[in-house]
């Protein structure tokens, strides 16, 4: 979903390491400490995988010393219905959000935090804007754990039907700086094809809002080899 020196929810980053908060955080780290030898730095019920590069840690109190640039990963496993299509960790319990939302601050404020910086924050999903503003409060928690640097890329995914003018403001003053839409078309039988809630019209507002709220950095997901699709309906996609 992230354009090339971004964090995603496949662990790049344009610099530095990666640190991963929440439900996905476990099996990444298991899967890392099996190639690499590593150990997880453990949390309360779940995992936080730090991996700096290269080079040693410094303490930010140490003048002089380069902080260590990482990249923030946390995974939002909610969604109001569950796509067909989909290979990635969600539910549909949204009763869990408000607990969910509380450990998630918990995995943030005992992450490692001497001598790191944040370069780039993604928030994946599910579809984390299903948390509302809990993701503002998860963005301070960031900030009071790490420093983040001045031009820091900082990502929230989103559907239609789950964002508004109101969300949309917060997240904005908050220092979010792009949103990740997933359309995965542009009408609405393949829409309806794909599972998907909303319709080609949602979609077109939700981008609409995003804009009206001074978000210039957008993408948008559009699905291809979809059955029935043809080049010229591909064509049409790119030229949405």
């Amino acid at each position: 979903r992230s354009p090339s020196g971004t964090a995603s929810r496949k662990g790049g980053s344009k610099a530095g390491g990666a640190v991963r908060v929440g439900a996905a955080g476990a099996a990444w780290a298991a899967r890392q400490r099996r190639r690499s030898g590593r150990r997880p730095l453990k949390t309360a019920r779940r995992a936080v995988w730090a991996a700096p590069r290269t080079g040693t840690l410094q303490s930010p109190s140490q003048r002089g010393k380069p902080m260590k640039p990482i990249s923030v990963y946390l995974h939002v496993p909610f969604c109001r219905s569950r796509c067909g299509y989909c290979g990635f960790y969600s539910g549909c319990r949204l009763s869990l959000r408000t607990p969910y939302l509380q450990k998630l601050i918990e995995a943030v404020e005992t992450a490692p935090a001497e001598g790191r910086e944040i370069q780039t924050v993604y928030f994946g999903g599910g579809t984390p804007t299903l948390l509302g503003t809990g993701l503002v409060t998860v963005l301070d928690a960031l900030k009071r754990r790490w420093p983040v640097a001045a031009d820091a890329e900082i990502t929230v995914e989103a559907n239609p039907g789950t964002v508004t003018p109101a969300l949309l403001d917060a997240l904005h003053g908050a220092g979010v700086n792009r949103l990740s839409f997933g359309l995965q078309d542009c009408k609405d039988d393949v829409l309806r094809l794909l599972g998907r809630s909303h319709t080609a019209e949602e979609g077109e507002a939700a981008v609409a809002m995003a804009k009206a709220a001074g978000f210039s950095d957008l993408s948008v997901d559009f699905m291809l080899a979809t059955p029935g699709q043809t080049p010229e309906k591909a064509a049409r996609l790119a030229q949405y």
